[in-house]
């Protein structure tokens, strides 16, 4: 068989035959007793039905995985030979390419699942709502591993397992929630496929199904410098990056919209063959979209956020093109940003602004997790942007032009939100002075009945806060060289107000609602 014997009938009478090369056929059977290795390279396409009586294998390693795509119906079980990272590595996120093998006929054939000393405790489990915390399976354990889901796993040799049963050919329909105390919104599923699929059919099919913060896919990658080791790949990703694949047997996490019947789909229509590693950073560069990773570096430790500019994306808040942090951003080491309008205190991790917001001269909110006394860089780092953009820190009135140089400073305080330092993309900023109260963020906390400036204070500033009905129902003086500040709104009526900022310089307002 090869790339034009799509009209064929395969059979496959006895032996071994190893494919290793892609090819296409009508309708592939595989006797008794015979065996078909598909190589990991390497991709089979079958327009009809798959009848396999013998042993049908297919192969990856840990960058390259094989794809088997049918059009049709598959009669007998599949194997395949998933690469999952060691644990003297990384855990790895992995969903079973097929489907019905119980955990414990799973370990009778994988004897190198990452285990307790005694072999009763394993390092393989799903991600359990409500309790919202991996689960280590025993081995005793003889629930069955399903196309869709998601499991943390770890090897002991940086292998592979073997995942045996049926293989999904249709449409598959994998429910989501929000439920628990912690990590309310995240779901662990997966690729449940024996070929690649399209990330931006998957995330074009179930955008509405998705926190409107968090509308991505959030891969582990192990092998990622950046400090998180979480890909995040949302429609600005894949708007830069046409083409990009979710490898087979890929767990990912995904985040649930507010809501009952919340259901990812998988549609047979996503299916493609691929040779691409899983959740390894790419890009294609196109003209109608430009991306920058910043980048704060302490000692021998690093993280990055992203920033991708586009007409697609505005100011606030964009389905598919901002994604926040993957369960918030760490408390100890950190880089991320905040929304440049409608800002709500969320840590975002991949922003998207438009050219015309660059154009306009708005201003980026970066926060920092930082301990007092810690020396640290920001630096810009792989950007393919052609204006120039600087990094604002209003505690010392500078601005680095972050194109051709790097920002050294020295925390005096514990860094932990916003308020220090900006990004600003025109040449005008040079102009700014300290007195503007352009880039302090205003919004309310109705979880704990504040109202939270954010910004650098230089003057005495003063709040003050209206009902609907023009009269002032509060009015607090802020605390001057604060990057917070907090206002408490317990016992107002809920209702729309307007906040005033007023520093005697200069003022600004905005609208609120507080429940």
């Amino acid at each position: 068989p090869d790339a034009t014997t799509g009209s064929e009938n395969v059979l496959i009478l006895d032996g071994t035959f190893n494919a290793n090369t892609n090819f296409e056929v009508n309708n592939l059977t595989v006797n008794t007793g015979a065996t078909l290795n598909l190589d990991k390279a390497n991709a089979i396409t079958v327009n009809g039905d798959v009848t396999n009586n013998g042993i049908f294998t297919l192969n990856s390693d840990s960058n390259e995985f094989s794809s088997l795509l049918v059009t049709g119906d598959v009669n007998g079980d599949i194997r395949y030979h998933r690469h999952v990272n060691s644990n003297a590595d990384e855990n790895d996120l992995i969903a079973p390419p097929v489907s019905g093998e119980t955990f414990v006929d799973f370990l009778s054939n994988n004897t190198n699942v990452f285990a307790n000393g005694t072999q009763t405790l394993f390092l393989f489990g799903d991600f359990a709502k409500p309790v919202n915390q991996y689960q280590l399976y025993t081995n005793t354990e003889t629930t069955t591993l399903d196309a869709g889901k998601g499991y943390r796993a770890a090897s002991t040799d940086d292998g592979t397992f073997q995942f045996t049963g049926s293989v999904t050919t249709s449409n598959l329909v994998v429910p989501i929630e929000r439920t628990g105390t912690t990590y309310t919104q995240w779901n662990l599923i997966g690729n449940p496929y024996t070929s690649y699929i399209s990330l931006s059919d998957f995330l074009t099919t179930n955008i509405g199904e998705l926190d409107p913060s968090s509308a991505a896919v959030y891969g582990y990658d192990a092998d990622d410098s950046n400090g998180s080791n979480w890909a995040i790949w949302n429609l600005a990703y894949s708007d830069a990056n046409p083409g990009s694949l979710i490898a087979p047997g890929q767990g990912f996490f995904v985040s649930a919209r507010t809501g009952s019947n919340v259901n990812i789909t998988f549609e047979s229509t996503m299916r493609t063959a691929g040779n691409s590693d899983d959740f390894i950073a790419g890009r294609n560069n196109t003209s109608t979209i430009a991306h920058s990773v910043f980048e704060i570096v302490k000692g021998t430790d690093s993280y990055e956020t992203e920033l991708y500019f586009t007409d697609n994306a505005s100011a606030g808040l964009d389905l598919g093109y901002d994604a926040e942090h993957f369960g918030g951003a760490p408390s100890d080491f950190s880089i991320y940003t905040e929304l440049a309008e409608d800002n709500t205190g969320t840590d975002i991790a991949v922003q998207s602004i438009s050219f015309n917001d660059v154009s306009n001269g708005v201003i980026i909110p970066v926060g920092l997790s930082l301990n007092q006394g810690e020396q640290a860089t920001i630096r810009m780092t792989n950007s393919d942007a052609s204006f120039d953009i600087f990094l604002e820190d209003t505690q010392e009135n500078t601005f680095t032009l972050l194109n051709n140089a790097e920002y050294t400073f020295t925390a005096n305080s514990n860094m932990s939100d916003i308020g220090r330092f900006y990004l600003r993309f025109n040449a005008n900023v040079l102009s700014t002075n300290e007195e503007s109260l352009d880039h302090v963020a205003i919004y309310n906390d109705n979880n704990v009945d504040v109202i939270v400036v954010k910004g650098q204070l230089n003057q005495e500033t003063s709040l003050h806060l209206y009902d609907i009905q023009g009269r002032e129902v509060l009015n607090k003086t802020l605390e001057t060289g604060s990057t917070v500040n907090t206002v408490n709104t317990d016992g107002l009526m809920n209702g729309v107000y307007l906040v005033k900022l007023d520093n005697n310089l200069t003022t600004i307002t905005k609208k609120l609602i507080i429940k």
